[in-house]
């Protein structure tokens, strides 16, 4: 017979421990009693890296001293291939906060002994502290046992934006679709933020970022750029295409000329004020010849 997987089976819907739960939940066990030959503060560690690894019960149970890698900036816990599900060994990456509770924690452990010896009624045990910090054990969602805080932390990472492959080689899954499917448990407000996270669909556009830069953002619009000089007489006059001069500057000149007019077109009359760069004129207005 097939062998009952916990993790694929949907007539066991599990709910998934808020941040707020999680973190009574330990405190609460540390606090609390000795339940079936499991004290408080082994409880309240073993809750700690099952949330913090994804490791299942049986998992935990097989971890010794020398399993914590704690030394170095790649903190880890190891699993040999005999103690994992799927026969593999692991290395598993544990957040860099939980390395000084965790040395605490083992400093005068004897090596080569299990660090974890858990009951094997670990499912009556976690909702029993769940009853003592008042968290409810089953909801809408569904039930919390001891296997939600592997949904807790395939949850954290989905909802941290890791990517779906990522999640997966973490929770250790053979198929995405077990992580997709069982784990990747979606909140309202992991929905609230995402549908927040949308771009204004009416907000004005930003300024090109060169108009930003030469200051022109702002300006009427509806008056022509004056068009670039193509040449200049030998003093540096510059002279219009029909003949007649448009403006009169000289290399040496500050001020521009007054403008010669040409019949009755009509021209830009160029104010007293000339921009230091010399690329924009102070202002400009239209007038009649």
């Amino acid at each position: 017979m097939k062998g009952y997987n916990p993790e694929e089976d949907p007539r066991h819907e599990r709910r998934v421990l808020t941040g707020d739960e999680l973190a009574k939940l330990i405190q609460t066990a540390e606090r609390g009693p000795e339940r079936y030959n499991m004290p408080g503060p082994l409880r309240a560690m073993a809750y700690r890296i099952a949330s913090a690894t994804g490791f299942r019960a049986d998992e935990l149970r097989k971890l010794t001293s020398e399993s914590f890698r704690l030394k170095g900036s790649e903190p880890s816990i190891f699993l040999r291939a005999s103690a994992t599900k799927n026969r593999r060994p692991v290395d598993q990456p544990i957040p860099q906060a939980l390395v000084p509770i965790l040395a605490a924690w083992l400093e005068g452990k004897p090596a080569g002994k299990p660090v974890l010896p858990l009951n094997p009624a670990a499912a009556k045990v976690i909702r029993a502290d769940l009853t003592a910090a008042g968290i409810p054990y089953e909801t809408e969602e569904g039930a919390a046992d001891f296997h939600s805080l592997r949904a807790y932390f395939v949850s954290v990472l989905v909802s941290a934006g890791v990517s779906i492959k990522g999640v997966q080689t973490l929770a250790r899954h053979a198929k995405p679709e077990t992580t997709l499917n069982h784990y990747a448990k979606v909140s309202v407000h992991d929905l609230r933020g995402a549908v927040e996270s949308l771009p204004p669909q009416d907000a004005p556009k930003p300024p090109p970022e060169t108009d930003a830069a030469t200051g022109t953002h702002g300006r009427i619009k509806n008056l022509r750029a004056l068009p670039l000089p193509y040449a200049g007489d030998g003093s540096a006059r510059i002279e219009s295409e029909t003949g007649g001069s448009t403006i009169s500057m000289t290399a040496n000149d500050k001020t521009p000329e007054p403008l010669v007019f040409k019949g009755n077109e009509r021209v830009l009359v160029a104010s007293k004020s000339v921009h230091p760069a010399g690329f924009e004129p102070a202002a400009y207005g239209l007038g009649n010849g």
